[in-house]
């Protein structure tokens, strides 16, 4: 092996996930972190897990957690991040930002290498996510929408009928995939997005990642990249 490829072999990735509800991050995400063999964490699904009723509730609208909590899960991710790690949805605030470039500075195992962010039109993430549904047994995942115009070609991800999954049980769509709360949290995003970018672009390497294609199309693109970035 070459220097540059033994010193690849045992630096795993350390990346951020950022980008709208919707956009795709976690589903990429979850594959990346299979792939390379590192930690996937969803940051606001572990602090959904940890919060009192009222709190995700108000998350579920679009609202963010408290930046204390926060603070706690993410310091807490030391041990866990020491090989590596897809962190999806953080930071997302300037307060959040703050936490995050303390933690990098001070704690190598927090310090993410670079961003990949996920871009897909707001009025395609609306018709994707109301098209979700999820099995109440297995846990599979489908999409009733299909997309195919211009150069985008997001096809559906059918399964054998609307409201049943192939183990049998029947499909729902997710509590807070309706197009009010939809919108609130794509409105949401947006506006924070709008403050953060230019802060985040100074203190890492963000990437772009436009999605206009189904993930048979996007993932070796996406696989593509991340080995583009991982060489020396």
């Amino acid at each position: 092996y070459s220097f540059c490829t033994l010193l690849e072999m045992r630096t795993p990735p350390k990346i951020l996930l950022l980008g709208s509800p919707g956009s795709g991050k976690s589903f990429y995400g979850k594959m990346i972190s299979k792939k390379f063999d590192v930690p996937f964490v969803s940051m606001g699904k572990v602090l959904k897990e940890r919060m009192p009723e009222d709190v995700k509730e108000a998350m579920a609208e679009g609202k963010l957690a408290p930046v204390e909590a926060v603070n706690e899960v993410y310091l807490g991710m030391k041990e866990e991040f020491s090989r590596g790690f897809v962190l999806d949805g953080f930071p997302r605030s300037l307060e959040q930002v703050e936490i995050f470039e303390s933690a990098a500075r001070d704690i190598p195992e927090l310090n993410p290498s670079y961003a990949l962010h996920f871009v897909l039109l707001k009025e395609f993430i609306i018709r994707k996510l109301l098209g979700r549904r999820e099995c109440t047994s297995c846990g599979a995942n489908w999409n009733l929408e299909h997309i195919e115009e211009g150069s985008y070609y997001m096809p559906a991800i059918l399964p054998p009928s609307p409201t049943m999954c192939t183990c049998g049980a029947s499909l729902h769509p997710r509590v807070d995939d309706n197009l009010e709360t939809i919108t609130s949290r794509l409105d949401t995003h947006q506006e924070n997005w709008a403050t953060l970018e230019p802060r985040l672009r100074k203190v890492l390497p963000v990437h772009d990642i436009e999605i206009t294609s189904g993930s048979e199309t996007m993932w070796p693109l996406l696989i593509d990249k991340i080995e583009t970035l991982r060489s020396c």
